[in-house]
């Protein structure tokens, strides 16, 4: 079982090794190609603009797209109130109507009764 172990942990050893080797290569493959190009400022700059430009656009959008959800709410909200409102209004006038024409009708009554009088008088 001991040599097991033994066995195990050489091979591990040599993967490790192996790996070791392999990061070796790519390091000094790296070096081979020399440096990098040099960064140009002007290049640099207009992409940085360009991704900020990107991104402000992008928080406009977003903004607005909220504004116009908030008003559309908004809008909603006041046409609602508006037909609460207007229908308050209307059952206001109706009851007026109702109570004017109920008096009508009871002065009619009353002159009925007035000329009723007056004709038998005579």
């Amino acid at each position: 079982m001991e040599v097991a172990v033994v066995v195990a942990q050489e091979a591990r050893a040599a993967e490790a090794d192996r790996r070791h080797r392999e990061e070796v290569q790519a390091l000094q493959a790296s070096v081979a190609r020399g440096p990098a190009a040099p960064l140009d400022a002007a290049t640099v700059l207009a992409d940085v603009d360009a991704r900020i430009d990107e991104r402000l656009r992008a928080s406009e959008a977003r903004q607005v797209a909220r504004l116009d959800t908030r008003l559309a709410g908004w809008e909603e909200r006041a046409d609602a109130q508006r037909r609460v409102d207007m229908a308050r209004v209307a059952a206001s006038l109706s009851y007026l109507d109702g109570r004017h024409g109920q008096q009508l009708a009871r002065t009619n009554e009353l002159m009925g009764y007035v000329l009723e009088a007056s004709a038998q008088k005579r």
